[in-house]
C-alpha cells in the first residue's frame, strides 16, 4: 500500500470509539479523572497522537483558532493535524465556523452522550 492508500485509510478509520469503563466513575467523582483519560478512552491513537490532541483541544479552550494557527502552535504536520481535526469533528467535539474559519470547542459530543444515556435508561424500563 502506497502513502496514498495509507493516508486514506487512516481518513477512513479516524473516528471516536469512545470506551465505558466504570472504575472511572471512582476517578470521576474523587476528581482524579484527567483530560488524557477521556481521550484515551475516546481515541484508538497512539500516546503522541493523543498528548497532540490534549494540545490542540487545550488550545482551542484558550480561544478560537484557524487551521494555521493550530498548525503554527502545535508545530505538527499538517496531515497529522487534519485528521485529529477530523477525528474530533466527527466526533462532536470541535467544529470549524465556516465564516470566520475557526476551530472551536463544540457540546454536540457531550450532547450525543447525553442521549446515549437516556436512550439506555429507556431501554432498561422497557
Amino acid at each position: 500500500m502506497g502513502l496514498e492508500g495509507h493516508y486514506l485509510k487512516q481518513k477512513k478509520h479516524t473516528r471516536v470509539r469512545f470506551q465505558v469503563d466504570l472504575l472511572d466513575a471512582t476517578k470521576i467523582t474523587s476528581a482524579q479523572f484527567t483530560i488524557f483519560d477521556f481521550i484515551n478512552n475516546s481515541f484508538t491513537f497512539s500516546h503522541p497522537k493523543k498528548q497532540l490532541t490534549i494540545s490542540l483541544l487545550e488550545n482551542l479552550k484558550q480561544q478560537p483558532q484557524t487551521f494555521g494557527e493550530l498548525l503554527t502552535n502545535l508545530n505538527t504536520s499538517k496531515s497529522t493535524l487534519y485528521l485529529l481535526c477530523l477525528a474530533l469533528e466527527r466526533a462532536g467535539m470541535i467544529f470549524k465556523d465556516e465564516q470566520t474559519k475557526k476551530y472551536k470547542l463544540d457540546a454536540a459530543f457531550t450532547e450525543t452522550l447525553n442521549k446515549y444515556g437516556s436512550w439506555w435508561e429507556t431501554w432498561l424500563k422497557t
